[in-house]
């Protein structure tokens, strides 16, 4: 089944279709549960939900770049937290036995380099960082499924109140430049509320933001871990259908996926000590930032 619908976020296309399984001795096919999809030109969500239990398994959310509304609205902040409580919504309505919904917080987000490169930052440690919270965590209740890992996260993030330091950016540069800036600060959250005024911000954690969560969570990373939404905490998203066929008169335009493979790892040693950072004369507060001429 496929739906045209239209929201205060934008207008979408929802798909809700049978999830099969294959009998591998009988070679019958049987129905096990549904998957949802809401987007434009891409699938910019997907759930996957089982009859044969109450949790469903959110497969992946589009963050970035065109294509997942169906008149070219870039979908982006609000709405895409809109965009996936609609696909929340489909699933209560179709699927209602559904209570949970689990994750892999394992998403990255891109971010354009000075040189031309767009390299892949952690979103859950991203987020952290400025907001000492998860995006799962902050727009829809997520919590970690393990109770352990849960406890000690909550115990250290008690940590960003605490005052840095000294600490190693890794770069000759952005030593000279971060250093006082950190040993003025009061605490971590302070010093990373400052850098969220930055509109380079992503460009100018790079090199070290692991590092400095290794230190405020005592070298427990939470990226890569396995979250739990509960269902009945997040609203409906009212909507409209509409008549299959046409984008209500707005022409498409093409999009091409953006890719960003280069993550910190994938740098050199020399790429990561000769990247120049430099404070700007007309505004002290904004850090530029350039790989050297060669």
């Amino acid at each position: 089944m496929e739906l045209k619908v239209d929201t205060e976020y934008g207008y979408f296309k929802v798909n809700v279709s049978n999830d099969t399984k294959l009998d591998l001795d009988t070679r019958e096919s049987s129905i096990i549960g549904k998957l949802i999809t809401v987007g434009g030109k891409n699938k910019c969500v997907g759930i996957n939900a089982p009859y044969a239990s109450d949790t469903a398994e959110l497969l992946n959310v589009k963050r970035t770049g065109g294509g997942c509304e169906l008149n070219d609205k870039e979908i982006s902040g609000k709405n895409t937290v809109g965009m996936v409580s609609l696909a929340f919504t489909f699933l209560r309505k179709y699927m209602p036995h559904i209570k949970f919904i689990k994750l892999d917080d394992s998403s990255n987000i891109p971010c354009a380099l000075k040189n031309g490169d767009i390299v892949g930052l952690s979103l859950a440690q991203h987020q952290i960082i400025f907001h000492q919270k998860t995006w799962y965590e902050k727009n829809f209740n997520a919590i970690l499924i393990n109770e352990d890992m849960r406890s000690l996260y909550e115990k250290y993030k008690e940590n960003f109140k605490n005052k840095p330091g000294e600490f190693d950016f890794k770069n000759p540069s952005l030593n000279e430049i971060l250093r006082p800036i950190l040993h003025d600060s009061g605490s971590w959250k302070d010093f990373f509320d400052y850098l969220n005024t930055l509109p380079n911000k992503c460009e100018i954690i790079y090199l070290w933001y692991p590092n400095a969560l290794n230190i405020i969570f005592n070298n427990i990373s939470f990226a890569n871990q396995n979250w739990v939404i509960d269902l009945l905490r997040i609203e409906d998203v009212e909507y409209k259908e509409k008549q299959t066929g046409g984008t209500r008169g707005k022409t498409r335009k093409a999009h091409k996926m953006n890719e960003y493979p280069l993550y910190l790892e994938h740098m050199s040693y020399d790429d990561t000590v000769n990247y120049n950072f430099k404070l700007t004369q007309t505004n002290p507060l904004r850090i530029e930032t350039s790989f050297p001429k060669p």
